[in-house]
């Protein structure tokens, strides 16, 4: 009979523990994706929105958002380099046309970001410059906790958070659904690396 050393059996446990821990935390995860309630606490009137490009629907909730709080100012940041007004306005709606053509003086499209954590950095010079005190924050929703996270940790600002659930995004059931599924696994997991690394003190990595 083949006798386990201590070291494999510390390995085994140890490796069972983070697995548990992983599924544990992704169950948590979902239900965070799931239950976003932040959007119930925005004022009436907020300084500025905050538009983190790569979801759908966020543009235009962000527009609309910027209309309906009378904010002083919209960045949409980590536009594509191709991406200017004319471009934009082809994709969303006549009324949130209307929105732009009205408003391109306070409207600041960005392509300097490429990563959720230089959205941050960007958001937080951008409205340092701009005096601004409060914002809010458009994403999607399997992107709002990493994102929060982010953006409590660099920006010094008020923040509301508004989180988009898209109609291809099918969270209710994302076993059944592998477009979904890859979604949620590939950000939960970029959310614990991004925990981690801010634990660390190596932040600037991500």
């Amino acid at each position: 009979m083949k006798i386990i050393s201590f070291k494999t059996k510390v390995f085994v446990y140890f490796s069972q523990i983070l697995l548990i821990s992983w599924i544990l935390g992704f169950l948590w995860f979902v239900g965070q994706v799931k239950n976003r309630t932040e959007h119930m606490h925005i004022p009436k009137k907020v300084d500025a929105v905050i538009i983190i490009t790569g979801g759908k629907g966020r543009i235009e909730e962000g527009i609309k958002l910027f209309e309906e709080k009378e904010a002083k100012r919209m960045l949409i940041s980590g536009v594509g380099k191709a991406v200017d007004f004319k471009s934009l306005e082809k994709q969303v709606t006549t009324k949130a046309r209307k929105t732009i053509n009205n408003s391109k003086d306070k409207i600041t499209l960005s392509e300097m970001a490429t990563s959720t954590r230089l959205n941050a950095v960007e958001a937080d010079i951008w409205l340092e410059y701009h005096n601004l005190k409060s914002y809010i924050l458009v994403t999607s929703d399997y992107h709002a906790v990493r994102s929060k996270f982010l953006f409590n940790k660099i920006v010094d600002k008020k923040m509301y958070m508004y989180a988009i659930n898209a109609s291809n995004f099918k969270i209710d059931k994302w076993w059944d659904f592998p477009g979904t599924f890859e979604l949620i696994f590939t950000e939960y997991n970029k959310f614990i690396f991004t925990v981690l690394f801010s634990f660390i003190g190596i932040l600037d990595l991500l």
